[in-house]
C-alpha cells in the first residue's frame, strides 16, 4: 500500500524517557497507519544503541522513518533546571526546532513521550495556523487560572497543555528570536507552563 500523506512528527526524549517514546511512536503507528511519518526524535546523546535498534526495527515495521537527532545541550545552556524536578535539558528541545530540522520543513507535529494517540492525526497536520507560531489544545487542569496569574497574562487567552503541539516553523523562522524565550525564562518562575507564555507571545 503506498501511503499518500507524509506527516513530520518532532520528539525529544533522554534514555530514561526512550522505552515511553517508542509506546508512543507505536501508538501513533498503529493508529495512522495510511500516512508515513518522519519522525525527528532530539535526543542529548544518553540513548543507547540498543534503543536506537528498537527505533529502526519500529520504523521498518510500519515503513515510516525515524531519525535521531542529537542536540549539543550547549544550545541550551543556562536555561532554568530546578533539582528534584520532572523538567530536564531535553525538555527544551523543541524549543530549537526551527535551528535543528531542515529548512524545508514547513511545519510540524511535537508530541511529548508519554501521550497516547489512539485517532486519525491527519486533521491536526492539515490545520492551518495562519499567523500563528503555534497551537495546542486548552489543559483541563483545575489549576489552569494559577498558572495564569503565576505567568502574568490574563486568563482569556487560555492555558495549553504543551505535550501536543502543532508548529509552524516558516512563522518560527521569520519572527521568533532565541531572544524572546531568554526574556521570557527570565522573568518567570521555573514551571512546565512557561510553554504558554511563549505561545501568546507576538
Amino acid at each position: 500500500m503506498n501511503k499518500a500523506e507524509t506527516i513530520n512528527i518532532l520528539c525529544a526524549t533522554d534514555e530514561n524517557y526512550a522505552p515511553y517514546c517508542g509506546i508512543m511512536l507505536t501508538s501513533l503507528f498503529e493508529s495512522n497507519k495510511d500516512y508515513h511519518f518522519v519522525v525527528y526524535i532530539f535526543e542529548d546523546g544518553s540513548v543507547t544503541e540498543e534503543n536506537v535498534r528498537k527505533y529502526q526495527r519500529l520504523a521498518k515495521k510500519y515503513r515510516n522513518e525515524i531519525v535521531l537527532k542529537t542536540v549539543n545541550e550547549s544550545l541550551v545552556e543556562g536555561f532554568p533546571l530546578k533539582e528534584n524536578f520532572h523538567i530536564t535539558l531535553p525538555t527544551y528541545f523543541r524549543l530549537l526546532a526551527d535551528k535543528v530540522l531542515p529548512e524545508e520543513i514547513q511545519k510540524t507535529i511535537y508530541l511529548d513521550c508519554d501521550v497516547i494517540i489512539v485517532g486519525d492525526i491527519l486533521p491536526l497536520w492539515q490545520m492551518n495556523v495562519g499567523d500563528f507560531a503555534m497551537a495546542g489544545v486548552i489543559d483541563c487542569t483545575s489549576c489552569r487560572l494559577l498558572h495564569c496569574e503565576r505567568l502574568c497574562y490574563d486568563s482569556s487567552y487560555g492555558y495549553v497543555n504543551a505535550g501536543v503541539l502543532f508548529l509552524n516553523l516558516d512563522y518560527w523562522r521569520v519572527f521568533l528570536l532565541e531572544k524572546d524565550y531568554w526574556s521570557m525564562f527570565a522573568r518567570i518562575k521555573m514551571t512546565r507552563s512557561n510553554w504558554n507564555l511563549w505561545i501568546k507571545m507576538p
